[in-house]
């Protein structure tokens, strides 16, 4: 006969809500502190009316034990919870959540409740003197990330020896230091990359650590890039899924990135992209240091950042679902079976139940609400989600990664299988021309005249650098850039044209360039070993160019409309406006000419005049 006993602790922890969340809800990383045993996990599955992993321990190092894990349960920023059920075990269920609610901008409220069942003394015992202690062990970790966090300081890590060659990683340290100067940045990340747990260095995404760290998102990113030219690190590209984003696949080439991958989880096949589902992670490199890749937990909401609540929902029940009010856009959407509601505010009235069948949902749309009833009417326990539809704030995806100039300089080689195409939804490309520049060669010679158009890729190349672009070829003396940001092309353009002076200063001969750019989707492919881009965009691009007289900057008027009256914004500059009809496309296209300073036949004819 079984028995169960209850549990209930609380305290109040000094650190805001969302920080809380940050560190107690990453269960992988608690279990391991508490020094929990490894555990393997199964995939997914469906027996009877239940929805678990199987998984497999051993406690002490020496028992072995096996459980049913179900998938967590939470709302952001509120509360989580976990239910097992054993197998051959004194122990015959386990089921905890841990809630939080903030006190005030500083304080939270931190509390633990479970319910155990066990079938026999030894049972009782063991919940008494070894897992519920364990669990209550959170306290204790809270308390230590609540000093971390006052001090900046990393999360509190398990006790561990780590097997660190201090002599290899002091001589690539002393290579690096020629590179990246902020000495300070660099000996925190060696510090951390020899310290750290096993789990914090590998799938390294610089962008999280830099936000966790304080650090300007670019500083850390050329860091990384600079540590694994040098051999701190190594890279690796991350296959997600699209729905669960979780890695299905690894890889540490864009050569052996496939076009097609197939997610169990979600139960669906998807085309990878540059935009969302390939992006750049970073392991410590294993010569520098080895990793004993353990897993503690899989299922914690750390594992699904962008999953704003998740709920298990038994077969041929209702539950009724209270949440924040999520500014964030957002959907529903059922685990495996792939069907989604969208969330609109302009989708009509609010639902306030949603039935779903093994067929999908009753309804496909739905105004945001905080309060409703979903019915599963299936044989089978569902679980059904409430997710983000913005990509995760500390991804960096292909599309940015192999914009930006640094990477391709370091990594030159890094280019796609030459039969793969892969698609990128928004890219801005940019071209540039230096007008005239066959009368230069004829002018000053061919010796001279390379020695300026050098000078002026070199100045080129500068100003896109500097705004997050990258020169993806150059064409004689013309250049083909690429931008993940509209406005940041933009920047660069009308840096490239107001600080044209500087380029003058070290060439023989004056010149004017030409810039213009368009922004849309495009398709990355290898072309000749480069990483290169093809499309209308790229086409429709290289004609606006072609537009440009020199000393302004050229663009279609869809590419204007997103960026008009930005920051930075060139206020003096003139605009013009005008369709005109490009070959092989048949309805004209509105253009937008922005004159940023007057041409040199111009400036000398208003020379001439004020001599005369």
């Amino acid at each position: 006969m079984t028995k169960d006993l209850v549990v209930s602790e609380e305290r109040v922890i000094h650190m805001p809500i969302e920080a809380a969340w940050e560190v107690l809800s990453d269960s992988n990383h608690f279990n391991h502190y508490i020094d929990l045993f490894p555990v393997q996990f199964g995939e997914f599955e469906t027996t009877g009316s239940s929805y678990y992993r199987h998984a497999t321990a051993k406690a002490l190092g020496l028992i072995p034990i096996k459980w049913h894990e179900h998938t967590f349960s939470w709302i952001r920023n509120e509360w989580f919870e976990i239910e097992r059920i054993y197998q051959k075990s004194p122990i015959v269920r386990a089921l905890w959540k841990v809630s939080l609610r903030p006190l005030d901008n500083q304080t939270t409220y931190l509390a633990i409740d479970g319910k155990f069942t066990y079938a026999n003394l030894l049972g009782k015992v063991a919940l008494q003197k070894v897992v519920i202690p364990q669990l209550f062990g959170i306290f204790i970790y809270a308390d230590a990330a609540a000093i971390a966090f006052k001090n900046n300081a990393p999360r509190p890590q398990a006790k561990l020896k780590t097997d660190v060659d201090i002599e290899l990683l002091t001589k690539r340290v002393k290579r690096l230091e020629n590179d990246f100067q902020q000495v300070g940045l660099l000996t925190r990340l060696v510090d951390f990359l020899s310290t750290a747990n096993d789990e914090d260095v590998t799938d390294m995404q610089p962008y999280r650590l830099a936000r966790e760290w304080g650090i300007d998102r670019k500083e850390m990113l050329s860091l990384f890039l600079l540590a694994t030219k040098h051999g701190l690190l190594q890279q690796k590209w991350s296959l997600l899924c699209p729905n669960c984003r979780v890695p299905k696949k690894q890889v540490t080439t864009l050569r052996e990135v496939s076009g097609e991958v197939h997610c169990e989880l979600c139960g669906v096949d998807y085309q990878v992209d540059f935009d969302q589902a390939i992006e750049m992670r970073f392991d410590v490199s294993p010569a520098i240091r080895k990793i004993d890749a353990q897993l503690f937990c899989i299922n914690g909401p750390m594992n699904a950042r962008h999953i704003l609540g998740q709920f298990r929902i038994p077969a041929g029940e209702s539950v009724e679902l209270t949440l924040p009010d999520w500014e964030q856009p957002h959907r529903y959407r059922i685990m495996q079976h792939n069907h989604t509601i969208q969330v609109e505010e302009d989708a009509g009235e609010a639902v306030k139940q949603f039935t779903w069948s093994t067929d999908g949902f009753d309804q496909t749309h739905s105004k945001p609400q905080s309060k409703f009833t979903v019915q599963n009417t299936s044989e089978s326990e569902i679980v059904f989600m409430i997710e983000e539809l913005m990509w995760g704030k500390d991804a960096l995806t292909a599309r940015e990664l192999t914009s930006l100039q640094l990477y391709r300089d370091l990594f030159a080689t890094e280019v796609l299988a030459p039969d793969l195409e892969i698609q990128v939804s928004d890219m801005t490309v940019l071209f540039t021309d230096l007008k005239e520049s066959t009368a230069l060669y004829e002018r000053i010679g061919d010796a001279l005249a390379y020695t300026d158009v050098r000078h002026h890729f070199t100045y080129l190349k500068e100003h896109i650098q500097d705004h997050d672009g990258t020169i993806v070829k150059t064409i004689g003396d013309s250049v083909m850039a690429v931008f993940t940001d509209v406005r940041q092309a933009m920047r660069a353009a009308t840096a490239i044209q107001h600080s044209i002076q500087e380029l003058q200063q070290q060439l023989s001969q004056p010149v004017e360039i030409k810039i213009g750019f368009h922004q849309g989707a495009a398709i990355a492919v290898n072309a000749n070993d480069l990483l290169d881009y093809f499309g209308r965009t790229v086409n429709l691009a290289a004609r606006v160019q072609q537009l440009s007289q020199g000393g302004d900057i050229v663009m279609t008027a869809a590419s204007y409309r997103e960026i008009e009256g930005m920051s930075g914004w060139p206020v003096e500059a003139k605009v013009e406006r005008f369709a005109t009809q490009f070959k092989g496309i048949e309805l004209p296209i509105e253009v937008v000419r922005l004159v940023c300073r007057p041409t040199i036949e111009e400036i000398v004819t208003i020379s001439q005049e004020i001599t005369t």
